[in-house]
């Protein structure tokens, strides 16, 4: 059995560490712990890569309900992928069935990558198309869990309108990664059709703060609970059938938004890396 972390095998050889970078490869079985923390985006993203690098006939995954995402994966999607999916949420469970497989990844990578290990993260409608056609498909593989899908086509607006996502929350907060309202607000006013803006935020009072802006242009998610994971989903994929978008600058859940669309979105990204706290020099400072 191989066993590697992201996309690259880890070795160690006079004390000195190597890291030998996995090449597209068919392997029957693989498995795939995701980590705890990995929210919805970044699990999917690991989870392409996985499904396009090594086409695998059944591939297992160990998929934490309890922390990030509180919520089964079987309960949030519906899958037509070629590849067998089998779900564990016990990790004893997960290992057990798992022992004689081929190859086992530990919290694959969460930039979508090319074939030639080019990363296609975080890049939007900067790719090129024949690029997203390619690497697009199993995107379209993935569906809403059936019983959603009723909850996204009525709260899909009925015209033309713009996604918009604010990743603004206390989780990022600490780390300096929330930006100003008023730069959403900012990108909101320079489109030159102001309709309907479909609204997907962690937080109820960045839509009061919108509604009260835009009267009758904010739509959100009806009676929305802003810790459903299920309701997460319902965003991802009304978000995804808009033509435009603006979205948060480094969230993958905007740009899971963005793959699940059959063609490109044009997308305004809101704030960069400037303010972002390094998490090492964060656990230091604490100290």
């Amino acid at each position: 059995m191989l066993y590697c972390k992201g996309l690259s095998r880890f070795h160690k050889f006079l004390g000195i560490k190597f890291r030998i970078k996995l090449k597209p490869k068919h392997y029957k079985k693989v498995g795939i712990i995701f980590g705890s923390k990995d929210g919805i985006g970044n699990r999917i993203f690991g989870l392409m890569n996985v499904l396009n690098y090594f086409t695998p006939d059944e591939l297992d995954i160990f998929w934490d309900d309890k922390d990030w995402v509180p919520a089964k994966f079987c309960d949030l999607f519906d899958t037509d992928f070629k590849t067998k999916i089998v779900e564990y949420n016990d990790i004893k469970r997960f290992n057990e069935a798992t022992r004689e497989f081929d190859l086992i990844i530990e919290k694959p990578d969460v930039c979508l990558k090319t074939f030639n290990r080019k990363s296609l993260g975080l890049k939007y409608d900067k790719i090129n198309k024949k690029t997203f056609s390619k690497y697009q498909q199993n995107f379209q593989c993935l569906k809403p869990k059936a019983e959603l899908t009723e909850k996204i086509n009525q709260n899909t607006p009925k015209d033309d309108f713009t996604a918009l996502q604010i990743r603004n929350a206390v989780d990022w907060e600490d780390f300096g990664r929330n930006e100003d309202l008023n730069l959403f607000v900012s990108e909101m006013n320079k489109l030159e059709n102001k309709g309907a803006f479909y609204l997907s935020a962690m937080e109820e009072k960045v839509g009061a703060v919108l509604r009260n802006k835009y009267k009758g242009q904010i739509f959100e998610l009806e009676n929305k609970n802003y810790k459903s994971m299920q309701d997460a989903v319902c965003d991802l994929y009304i978000m995804s059938k808009a033509g435009k978008a603006i979205y948060s600058f480094g969230s993958t859940f905007g740009e899971l938004a963005f793959w699940l669309r059959k063609d490109m979105q044009q997308v305004v990204i809101v704030g960069s890396q400037k303010k972002w706290i390094n998490k090492k020099k964060l656990k230091k400072n604490k100290k």
